[in-house]
């Protein structure tokens, strides 16, 4: 029997990408233990004949403990891609120029680490425009898997922007109506999105009836969605998006543990609930693949 591939998108950001960090913190012995607790994840999906797409943050790169552990992540063969420079929040409703700055100040640094461009990004909170399109097509990106073509998307936004006081962002630099309508009536499948600059393979995040859609935190929250994964996950183009605060333990930035709605779980809980969750997937019959080969499943098809 074939096995179904699904995507698996690590977006590594962690609170320098949602605050400012406090003067005297140190961020070296947090960056050790982020890295340490999400290499033994990534060991426990390679043991399994599977592999990740890590989505990093370019200013992240500039700190030793990052860079070491990016570059071992993609010696062992999972993808390394672009998560933006600063993790603007409202990326997708800045200036083109802005951008295409974020975007292309952390392909420099990606490729000065692990020698080659990356070939896919991800928005931050799926704050995706024309704009951004258009910069990454410029960029060369192969792929984009920005959108989020749902109401949850709306609802998701505004849960965060209530939070925006003690966010980087004000209320309404987090929730653009503008845009979050402007993603509502995206195509639901993968498509192809073409200007004059060129095209890029769009991946939508998993959505049903334009109503709801799936990624790893709700599943891990609200123990309905894991009723229901399999739902979006058998389509074709699927794929799974987590975040380290998901299964990364917050002992050493307690002061920040309210910023994550997974810390109301302690660390036993949702380390137990992720390996629970990989492990049923793999049983399923479901591969986790890189987003890149999840691409080219589906280039090949078109």
């Amino acid at each position: 029997m074939k096995k179904k591939l699904v995507g698996i998108s690590l977006n590594f950001d962690w609170i320098s990408s949602v605050t400012e960090i406090q003067k005297g913190l140190n961020i070296d012995k947090i960056d050790k233990l982020l890295c340490e607790e999400t290499d033994d994840v990534l060991e426990y999906i390679s043991e399994k004949g599977g592999r990740v797409s890590i989505f990093v943050i370019g200013k992240d790169l500039e700190r030793p403990v990052i860079k070491k552990y990016i570059k071992k992540w993609f010696n062992e063969g999972h993808e390394i891609g672009n998560h933006s420079w600063s993790h603007p929040v409202n990326l997708g409703s800045l200036s083109y120029k802005r951008i295409f700055d974020e975007v292309y100040k952390t392909e420099l640094l990606i490729q000065e680490i692990i020698g080659k461009k990356s070939n896919g990004f991800i928005s931050p909170s799926w704050s995706y425009s024309k704009n951004l399109a258009k910069a990454l097509i410029k960029n060369d990106f192969q792929y984009d898997h920005s959108t989020m073509p749902s109401i949850q998307n709306i609802l998701t936004r505004s849960a965060m922007a209530l939070k925006s006081r003690k966010r980087k962002e004000s209320f309404f630099k987090v929730f653009s109506i503008k845009l979050a309508f402007f993603n509502l009536f995206l195509p639901s499948k993968p498509h192809i999105v073409s200007y004059e600059e060129g095209k890029i393979l769009e991946l939508p995040t998993p959505s049903l009836f334009k109503t709801i859609s799936y990624w790893y935190t709700p599943e891990l929250l609200v123990r309905y969605f894991s009723k229901i994964k399999y739902k979006f996950l058998d389509k074709d183009g699927s794929y799974i998006i987590f975040h380290p605060a998901d299964y990364c333990s917050f002992e050493l930035i307690p002061e920040y543990k309210e910023l994550f709605s997974q810390s109301k779980l302690t660390k036993t809980e949702r380390e137990e609930y992720f390996f629970s969750y990989i492990d049923e997937l793999f049983s399923s019959g479901h591969t986790l693949t890189t987003m890149k080969n999840l691409y080219e499943s589906i280039n090949s098809i078109d």
